[in-house]
């Protein structure tokens, strides 16, 4: 477990918590998963669109 400043309030909070306990800020963000999410989900639908047109 590592320690690191919250971006919004610069105190120093544990990397494992998802809200800062001081200030409430939102600390892990979930846009690259999102990012990758759906860029999985581009590249299957062009493979099946792909695939159904020498069908």
């Amino acid at each position: 477990m590592a320690i690191k400043k919250c971006k919004e309030c610069k105190k120093l909070v544990s990397d494992s918590v998802d809200v800062c306990p001081y200030c409430g800020a939102q600390l892990k963000s979930k846009t690259l998963f999102l990012i990758l999410f759906g860029t999985a989900l581009i590249v299957v639908y062009g493979m099946s669109v792909y695939m159904n047109i020498g069908q």
